[in-house]
């Protein structure tokens, strides 16, 4: 036979806590504990069924469910010394334990029974006596005596024969309280009687592995808004390509990272933390026990330059799990004003020819190759070498720029891109 796992001191929890005293009993297909109810210090009784004895863990099920509900209903039941507070289950070593926790009648009730039915005999009683005050002595004549000695009813006449028998007073008898049922006959009486949960559990620590795919502007223009998105999910996300501006900077990125934690509480805050910048809602409750779950913040960065930021998992008021990033807010008019300037380079000689304007654009390419040619014939050796150093740095800047831009990554424009409001152009004196 299994023997019981909990001792004197242990903590069960259900709805309440409880603490256990002592092992009552321990049979082959429950153990009866007393234990104290924490918040009350309520003595309670607290029947552990196993499954031991049992065919199955479904037959030790229906055991459980069947005490309960008699229990609940008390058909024909009677005199019954527990009473039912909840009940619950838990899985220990492998094996699942079903729970009743009941407590004592209260012996105040009892006594309270008893003192009422004799409040009743003692009334009967009474009401075949008179009692009468005479200088502040009661005494009680009784209906025999007074039709034997013929007592006159008034108070003068008691007065003149008050000697002729001797007063009795009147002591009222407390009801004896009965004496309360031991608690061997309570658990006697509790052994066979089978009993239903209400759907209550033990509250126990559960390990979760998740895995996080957060998607992110990590390059950001100030006054503007954007989505910060996670996945939570039990399964491993596919990898996104990263999404550039290249005329305001923005970029938007994908990263991932994976969390091991173990709760006893599925439902965790998400709070995003980011150091200038305004983040709406300021947390986002999750479910952990869901296969996936996916929460939404909206970020507007107020100031430029580089931002540390962090992802904060909050259970039970204490945060469990953190997961940081970089980000940037970028200043697009500088890029605006190069592009702007590059189709006015496009456009404006054109225009200019077509207006008949001499500006020497019909110079041919032959004359422009002449000229180019008379203008290096006339330098000297230090100025070649210093233009030859210059174009060398210049392809080495592009090459690396190719280099460390993502293979992946995708070009996206949009046509609000190119407006310059808020540009603020320099003045000349």
């Amino acid at each position: 036979m299994v023997s019981c796992p909990f001792n004197k001191g242990d903590t069960i929890t259900l709805q309440q806590q409880y603490v256990i005293v002592s092992l009552l009993e321990e049979t082959q297909k429950y153990w009866l504990l007393e234990g104290t109810q924490i918040p009350t210090q309520m003595t309670v009784m607290i029947k552990i069924y196993i499954n031991d004895k049992f065919s199955s863990i479904t037959e030790a099920e229906k055991a459980w469910k069947k005490e309960i509900n008699v229990l609940q209903s008390k058909a024909g039941i009677t005199d019954l010394p527990v009473q039912y507070i909840e009940s619950g289950s838990i899985v220990i070593s492998g094996e699942k334990l079903f729970f009743i926790v009941l407590n004592y009648i209260e012996e105040s009730e009892q006594l309270a029974e008893t003192a009422e039915e004799q409040e009743i005999e003692f009334e009967e009683d009474e009401a075949l006596s008179e009692t009468h005050s005479i200088d502040g002595i009661e005494f009680t004549i009784k209906a025999e005596e007074l039709e034997k000695e013929k007592i006159p009813q008034t108070a003068t006449s008691l007065s003149r024969d008050v000697d002729d028998f001797k007063p009795e007073k009147k002591i009222a008898s407390k009801p004896s309280a009965p004496k309360r049922s031991k608690r061997k006959d309570a658990v006697s009486e509790f052994k066979e009687i089978p009993e239903e949960p209400k759907g209550i559990s033990f509250v126990d620590e559960k390990d979760y592995l998740k895995h996080i795919s957060m998607e992110y502007f990590d390059r950001m223009n100030p006054q503007n808004y954007y989505p910060l998105t996670l996945d939570i999910a039990d399964l491993l996300q596919d990898e996104k390509a990263p999404i550039i501006n290249p005329l305001t900077g923005e970029r938007k990125i994908q990263t991932q990272s994976q969390l091991d934690a173990k709760l006893k509480n599925p439902i965790v805050k998400v709070r995003p933390i980011l150091p200038g910048c305004n983040v709406v809602p300021r947390e986002i409750e999750t479910d952990f026990n869901k296969a996936s779950d996916k929460v939404t913040f909206y970020v507007t960065p107020f100031v430029k330059g580089e931002i540390i930021g962090q992802i904060s998992f909050i259970s039970e008021g204490k945060v469990f799990h953190t997961t940081k990033f970089d980000a940037k807010v970028v200043d697009p008019n500088y890029v605006r004003v190069v592009a702007f300037l590059g189709i006015l380079a496009s456009f404006v000689p054109k225009i200019l020819s077509l207006l008949g304007m001499d500006l020497g654009l019909d110079t041919t390419i032959d004359i422009l190759a002449s000229s180019s040619i008379a203008v290096i014939g006339g330098m000297n050796i230090a100025s070649i070498i210093a233009i030859g150093g210059i174009i060398p740095v210049i392809i080495a800047s592009v090459l690396i720029r190719k280099r460390l831009k993502p293979k992946s990554t995708r070009v996206q424009y949009r046509l609000a891109d190119f407006r310059l409001k808020g540009l603020k152009l320099p003045t000349t004196s």
